[in-house]
């Protein structure tokens, strides 16, 4: 009877060690499983590009008209970099749309400010572009147009009037241009 009850002890003991494997592994299965389908349920959404329901791209319909452009700081002292630029958007559209925007230097057309997706409402829209950390002001003057994708195009907005850079001694200023 000692040795069955041994041999009995012993068997369970495996058998519950041996379940105890089973279930770890599993449970390392159910967990890879789990991460697969919310990896792939994460790559579905960049997929589709980040796109958000209900929003349109900008097409010749949009009437777009660029009301302010400014640089921060401002002043901004010879050799420093653009902090930002703020740009304000008048979209007289039917709905929401989306466009890329970016800051280019007139003369040259160098981008100055990076190109990116921004989603526009009807009326007013204040966005802000990330400057190109190379670009440093040099001339007595620099002007600047925000160009659009209308419809794969890339097209300079309408502005309200011209957004200029103007030397003040070391510093370049855009108040009042």
């Amino acid at each position: 009877m000692l040795g069955t009850m041994v041999w009995d002890s012993m068997s369970r003991r495996i058998l519950t060690n041996h379940k105890h494997k089973m279930g770890t592994a599993r449970m390392k299965k159910l967990n890879m499983l789990s991460l697969g389908a919310l990896g792939l349920t994460v790559l579905a959404g960049c997929s589709t590009g980040g796109s958000r329901q209900g929003w349109a791209l900008c097409g010749k319909q949009s009437s777009l008209r660029i009301v302010s452009l400014e640089i921060s700081p401002d002043p901004i002292a010879q050799g420093q970099q653009i902090a930002n630029w703020r740009v304000v958007v008048q979209a007289d559209t039917d709905g929401e749309c989306a466009t890329t925007l970016q800051v280019q230097e007139q003369t040259s057309r160098v981008t100055v400010g990076t190109k990116r997706v921004y989603y526009l409402r009807p009326g007013l829209n204040e966005v802000t572009v990330q400057p190109d950390i190379r670009y440093r002001f040099s001339q007595a003057r620099h002007c600047f147009s925000v160009i659009a994708d209308i419809e794969e195009t890339a097209r300079a907005i309408d502005a309200t009037g011209n957004f200029c850079a103007q030397r003040e001694g070391n510093n370049w200023t855009m108040f009042g241009r």
